[in-house]
């Protein structure tokens, strides 16, 4: 009876063995996902796929989180005023949005009280979290118009002055603020803050509703029924358009360049990846203020 049970089981192990080799290389070749919820955000993990990493800042009612997308843990701090600045900087660093502005409890917070802002001025912090771009309006007549001022260890100078509108300003690296000139159009422009050296990115006949830019990568939401992505490569000006449902408020580009997180009309955190096209929805959201390693 022994050897029978032998002579039985070993092709049944065989058949077992290919039939698992076989699911195994069908799903090598397959690009579907499998999700599983992590921290209470839906996370895909599949062969071969892109996983956002980093920490996303946002803010939701009277609180500053920062979600940690490599662990899903979730830090949070009471915020006692509605105003906060639109940047990050690489380690984390905010800005307040004026100077007037009080935290309960918080961490990186950059004291900017001796800036003379403007109080419709929101500064945005560069990258190595050194300098600080802001906008400023004068209505006199022998400066009318619009000043980007930049402020930092060496002190606060103007760097540009247009008669046209200035909006949306923030900072691609270390060197290079961007921003959008309206004349005839919406004008994409990068300026260099040490040389003051000018260039037009791209030209944009809708109405800019956001920007954001991270080395060489700049996007831009427009202002449309179904709400539209504008990605422009910085160096070949080269630029495409993605359909995504984007509410116009702001939008942050990942770390790795490779995703651009946004609020969606339902008012939750989504994340696109540039490649594929790929989206994953977080948690409900006022404002998205960063993300950084």
């Amino acid at each position: 009876m022994k050897r029978k049970f032998w002579h039985i089981s070993i092709p049944l192990v065989l058949i077992l063995l290919i039939i698992l080799a076989g699911f195994t290389i069908k799903n090598k070749n397959n690009n579907s996902t499998f999700a599983e919820i992590v921290g209470g955000v839906e996370k895909f993990s599949g062969l071969n796929k892109w996983e956002p990493s980093g920490t996303l800042v946002y803010k939701n009612g009277e609180k500053i989180y920062y979600y940690s997308l490599d662990s899903g843990q979730e830090e949070n701090y009471p915020l006692t005023s509605q105003t906060i600045s639109n940047s990050i900087s690489d380690s984390g660093t905010l800005l307040l949005g004026q100077p007037e502005d009080k935290w309960n409890k918080g961490k990186n917070i950059e004291d900017i009280s001796s800036l003379n802002l403007s109080k419709d001025a929101i500064p945005a912090i560069s990258p190595d979290g050194e300098k600080v771009a802001y906008l400023s309006f004068s209505n006199a007549e022998k400066d009318y118009g619009y000043n980007i001022y930049t402020s930092g260890k060496n002190g606060t100078k103007s760097i540009f002055h247009s008669e046209d509108q200035i909006q949306f300003l923030c900072w691609c690296d270390n060197d290079t603020v961007l921003f959008v000139l309206k004349q005839q159009s919406n004008q994409i422009t990068s300026l260099n803050i040490g040389s003051s050296a000018q260039t037009t990115i791209a030209s944009v006949d809708e109405n800019i509703t956001s920007l954001a830019a991270r080395g060489d990568v700049v996007v831009a939401t427009i202002d449309k029924s179904k709400k539209n992505l504008i990605v422009i490569n910085r160096n070949n000006k080269k630029k495409s358009i993605k359909n995504i449902d984007a509410n116009y408020n702001n939008t942050s580009i990942s770390p790795d360049e490779k995703a651009v997180a946004y609020l969606n009309s339902d008012s939750k955190i989504s994340i696109y990846n540039l490649s594929d096209g790929n989206k994953k929805q977080l948690s409900k959201a006022d404002k998205i203020i960063g993300w950084y390693k």
